[in-house]
């Protein structure tokens, strides 16, 4: 079962978020996905919580996972008279995580980043070449040059937004007041975007506004979680939520 809490107070609403997240064991491997989208949903409410963007009394409650009840989206969130759904993804390469598994096998191999590019799919019947590179090779990817990091983490978001948004609107989903997507930033790119934020977060905005955002009944606001920051981006613009320590 995902978590769930209820505060009249940011003082009440941090300490509650801060006794879940200590809560939520991820070595054992049970509901681990439950584990993952509780985790990222209390950290956004707890960034939210800590810059005043987000109103109260403050409830989270997740989906039932057993099937009763609703499914989709994966919480919903009453803050004050609103009455928000919050659904939660990931932006990564489809073949990543198998390129990690295999390289986890090998003692001392890694897994070469730069071959993971949008929309480009990976020979899984090529063996462990070139993308997982043995102890004692070299590396042989081209790496990322000028833009290059910046538009591939643009475009990782937009597929995972276009996905998430055409189920939304499709009927996919419960509808609320205000509809919420979270994505966890798990890209090829990952590490280069924190310092590029304010480089990077104007482009995606612009490309929101052309899809998601236009004409309406797509979400209202979509988060990114980058590493340790949030950025909340909404027809308005963005807003870059950074954390206290």
């Amino acid at each position: 079962m995902k978590s769930s809490f209820c505060a009249n107070s940011a003082t009440d609403g941090l300490a509650f978020i801060q006794l879940m997240l200590s809560a939520i064991d991820f070595s054992a491997d049970e509901a681990k996905k439950d584990k993952i989208e509780s985790w990222l949903a209390l950290k956004l409410l707890e960034r939210l919580i800590e810059t005043e963007a987000i109103q109260f009394p403050l409830t989270l409650e997740g989906a039932d996972s057993s099937g009763v009840g609703y499914e989709r989206p994966d919480f919903r969130i009453s803050a004050g008279e609103t009455r928000i759904g919050l659904e939660i993804t990931e932006a990564r390469h489809r073949d990543q995580a198998w390129a990690m598994d295999l390289s986890s096998a090998i003692d001392g191999a890694c897994v070469e980043l730069c071959h993971f590019r949008p929309n480009n799919k990976i020979d899984r019947k090529s063996g462990l070449k070139p993308h997982v590179v043995l102890p004692g090779k070299r590396l042989v990817g081209p790496g990322w040059k000028g833009f290059e990091a910046e538009r591939e983490w643009c475009e990782y978001m937009i597929q995972s937004i276009q996905d998430k948004n055409t189920k939304l609107t499709e009927g996919g989903y419960h509808r609320f007041d205000e509809d919420w997507l979270l994505i966890s930033d798990c890209t090829p790119v990952s590490m280069f975007i924190p310092s590029h934020l304010e480089l990077v977060c104007p482009i995606l905005h612009e490309r929101l506004m052309a899809g998601c955002f236009k004409g309406g009944g797509g979400f209202h606001q979509i988060c990114v979680r980058c590493q340790s920051e949030i950025v909340c981006f909404n027809k308005n613009g963005f807003h870059i939520l950074r954390p206290n320590s």
